[in-house]
């Protein structure tokens, strides 16, 4: 099975909840990429929570190229890092 790959770094913001804190994260967010690359589930695995919802917000929003098995697309879970600093 091919795994999917992004076709774009995600696209976020540091969040509003932590600016001025200084504080660094790295998100690991659990994605379900459909046949067409779109992601249809996403799941926080680890990270500060004050950067959880950041975190969702952008992975649901990453297109990839669909994963495949024996040149057909089908359906696989990932995982995506999005790392926070201000």
């Amino acid at each position: 099975m091919e795994s999917p790959e992004a076709k774009a770094p995600p696209s976020f913001s540091y969040p509003e909840a932590a600016k001025g804190s200084g504080k660094r994260s790295v998100v690991r967010v659990l994605v379900l990429v459909d046949e067409s690359g779109a992601v249809i589930d996403a799941r926080v695995r680890e990270g500060d929570t004050v950067f959880h919802e950041t975190a969702l917000e952008a992975a649901r929003k990453v297109r990839f190229f669909p994963p495949s098995r024996d040149g057909v697309a089908g359906k696989m879970w990932t995982d995506l890092l999005l790392e926070f600093s201000e």
